[in-house]
């Protein structure tokens, strides 16, 4: 690459920048929220897999179920919980900590998939 090419470069990158932060935003990713909704989705696919295993032709249900219905549980949370706090362990954890974000979700998703499988 030569030294040239760099400004025809940067600009062809420069308009899909604004699109892009660069700054992570301060938000609270391990949430009640992530474990409450995660463990669910956790506990009920795993278990959904184990009893659907036992038919002859197997069904299995993927992560992707636990993604789509996920994000509107999460939302769904963040609009009518009330904003109370939980004290466990010394620690103050709130009910509802404002809008569900992308990294709640990518949690719970995580969380989901570590348990869908069949064994």
């Amino acid at each position: 690459m030569r030294k040239s090419d760099l400004p025809s470069q940067i600009q062809t990158i420069r308009p899909w920048l604004a699109y892009v932060s660069i700054k992570p935003k301060p938000e609270c990713q391990e949430t009640i929220r992530v474990w409450v909704i995660g463990s669910f989705f956790a506990i009920l696919g795993s278990g959904l897999n184990i009893l659907f295993s036992m038919r002859a032709p197997t069904i299995s249900i993927s992560t992707l179920i636990a993604q789509l219905i996920a994000y509107p549980i999460g939302n769904l949370w963040s609009r009518w919980m009330p904003c109370w706090k939980l004290t466990i362990f010394g620690k103050a954890w709130p009910l509802n900590p404002g809008p569900f974000t992308i990294k709640e979700h990518t949690l719970i998703t995580i969380m989901a998939g570590v348990s869908f499988s069949i064994a």
